[in-house]
Formats: C-alpha cells, sequence, structure tokens
C-alpha cells in the first residue's frame, strides 16, 4: 500500500508546488528546505491523514478475514 500512498502524496505536492504563492516564495529568495517544510509538507497533510485511514480500515478487514 505504500506506492499508493506515496503516488497520491507526491501529486499533492506536485499540484501545491505549481500555486501562485510558492511561485513568490521562490521569486523572494526563499529556499526550497523552507518552501518545503513550511508550505508544501503541511498542507499535503490532510492528504497523508485521508490515506492512512484507509490503508488502517483495509488492514483490518484483512486481518478479520484472515483469522476468521
Amino acid at each position: 500500500m505504500i506506492p499508493t500512498v506515496a503516488r497520491v502524496i507526491r501529486s499533492a505536492a506536485l499540484v501545491i508546488k505549481e500555486q501562485t504563492y510558492i511561485e513568490v516564495l521562490k521569486a523572494q529568495g526563499a529556499k526550497s528546505f523552507r518552501v518545503i517544510w513550511r508550505h508544501i509538507a503541511p498542507n499535503t497533510l490532510s492528504h497523508l491523514i485521508v490515506q492512512l485511514t484507509y490503508v488502517f480500515a483495509i488492514s483490518i478487514i484483512i486481518e478479520a478475514s484472515l483469522s476468521f
């Protein structure tokens, strides 16, 4: 399930990276590390939480079906 979660997070990060405020930050001279950790990573957190909830639910269903 990790490749699926990584693909979703990567696509969300690419969408956020193309936002106007990110381009403004780069034009103002912000470092890439700061842009990633202060702006892109927090905005992808909601996508990560949704995906992890889904993975957790699927793992419970798989475990229940194996124990049955």
